[in-house]
């Protein structure tokens, strides 16, 4: 059952706490103009997946858990500047943390997903007040008398209007607005662990990568319906594009391939999903690198490093 919730606020949970452990540098890595804002102790914390910019590019979220405690969904909402100085600000469990605009930021909250309904919520934090409102709930279906229909959350869309959701009736883009479910016929997402969703900086498109064969598939957002668009594949000179892209409203993205030679390293690329033009923009070494971050205006890169590390890196 799907519930419309609007402009409702909860208190803030964990607001500004800061943790000690934290531990802040700036210093030379090994791609040009790379800085880490980011170091924590080994084992004292464990950031996951990748970390989201915020769309003047001055803030970056992430979810990060206690490195001692990696069991269950126990990753708290981390936010800080793209100098550093990052805090704890909402200590539930979430996923999928996305910010939607300078000041908000949109996650799954997990803690809804593990309690006796087992509901489907997405909220958003407010930097400024603290408050949190809810932009999406839903109740699965209960199957055979015990069992829960599936649903499993992809992406949140760049500006808070949208998400990425497989339910029973398979992949859509559901509109947070009023739950509207907008499909294609051939759209859906794979579960290779190397195929990602995202949505277009100003949510006109959502762009789909299948994992296994790093093929792309492009939508545009309409108001019933999702319409696939011809994109060219990437000529990146023989190499396979890998998970971490990011694409703006004028069609032009910034996409990574990873090569492996000792450390594993990735290849930066600007294409233009019109025209196919493909322009070599750097690389990005160093550490065993776990994910990567792209900023909006595609001129910033943060790579996760080993879990407990942020580096900064300009593209060129």
């Amino acid at each position: 059952m799907y519930t419309r919730v609007s402009q409702t606020t909860l208190p803030a949970m964990g607001r500004f706490i800061w943790i000690p452990m934290l531990i802040l540098a700036v210093s030379v890595g090994a791609s040009p103009g790379d800085r880490v804002i980011a170091q924590f102790a080994p084992n004292a914390m464990f950031i996951e997946g990748s970390p989201s910019f915020s769309p003047d590019g001055s803030r970056l979220a992430f979810g990060a858990r206690d490195g001692r405690n990696l069991r269950g969904n126990v990753a708290h909402l981390w936010v800080g500047s793209t100098s550093g100085n990052f805090q704890k600000v909402y200590a539930q469990p979430v996923r999928h943390v996305q910010f939607i605009s300078n000041q908000e930021i949109a996650f799954q909250d997990m803690a809804a997903a593990t309690s006796g309904s087992r509901d489907m919520v997405v909220r958003a934090y407010n930097l400024n007040s603290g408050q949190v409102r809810e932009l999406y709930r839903r109740t699965p279906a209960v199957r055979n008398g015990w069992d829960y229909e599936i649903l499993n959350l992809f992406a949140i869309s760049s500006t808070g209007a949208y998400m990425v959701l497989q339910d029973p009736s398979g992949f859509a883009v559901i509109r947070f607005q009023d739950g509207a479910r907008l499909t294609a016929s051939d759209f859906q997402v794979s579960f290779d662990r190397n195929s990602r969703v995202v949505f277009a900086t100003d949510d006109s498109r959502v762009l789909v990568f299948e994992g296994r064969s790093g093929a792309f598939s492009l939508y545009a957002i309409g108001a019933t319906s999702l319409h696939k668009e011809n994109m060219a594949a990437p000529n990146l000179s023989g190499l396979a594009p890998s998970s971490y892209f990011q694409l703006n409203g004028n069609g032009n993205m910034l996409l990574t391939a990873e090569q492996c030679s000792g450390d594993c390293y990735y290849q930066v690329f600007h294409y233009n999903t019109g025209t196919g033009t493909v322009r070599p923009a750097g690389t990005i070494r160093g550490g065993q690198i776990v994910s990567l971050g792209i900023g909006r205006d595609l001129r910033l890169i943060v790579r996760n490093v080993m879990h407990r590390q942020l580096i900064l890196t300009p593209v060129q």
